[in-house]
């Protein structure tokens, strides 16, 4: 399983992905951020805006994790803001295709400004919470 936590970059997913990881020994933190900075230092020729929107970013995304999951057999944990419809759709249909089901978790964005997302994900306020309790929730429906 993929738990993808997704939302703005001042949504809290720090803290909430910290807590989560300490009430979930099993779980392994999988950052597709550091792809990014494995194609941004060595792959390109000059950096881009959104390296998300590269073709070589999204497979080795799904690379990398489908590589996690199958060594170790662990939960994934994935921190990222991917708001593109069409990066997030290829990126989870490609997980799916290889049977690793993804719980699409957003924090910290209304339902009104998420558009695609609405109907895929399951929705989250951080803000003013705990990052435990925002946890304890999302580990709820992850093992549910």
């Amino acid at each position: 399983m993929i738990v993808w936590l997704n939302g703005p970059d001042t949504a809290g997913r720090t803290g909430v992905v910290r807590e989560l990881l300490s009430r979930w020994p099993g779980a392994l933190l999988f950052d597709p951020d550091r792809i990014g900075e494995l194609c941004q230092r060595h792959l390109l020729p000059a950096p881009v805006a959104d390296v998300c929107q590269l073709p070589v970013w999204r497979e080795l995304v799904v690379t990398a994790a489908d590589g996690l999951l199958q060594t170790y057999g662990r939960p994934l944990i994935m921190p990222l803001t991917l708001l593109d419809r069409a990066v997030a759709t290829g990126v989870y249909r490609a997980l799916d295709a290889l049977s690793w089901p993804v719980l699409q978790v957003v924090v910290d964005l209304p339902q009104a400004e998420a558009g695609w997302l609405a109907d895929e994900a399951t929705f989250l306020t951080a803000t003013g919470r705990d990052p435990g309790e925002v946890a304890e929730t999302i580990l709820a429906l992850a093992q549910g």
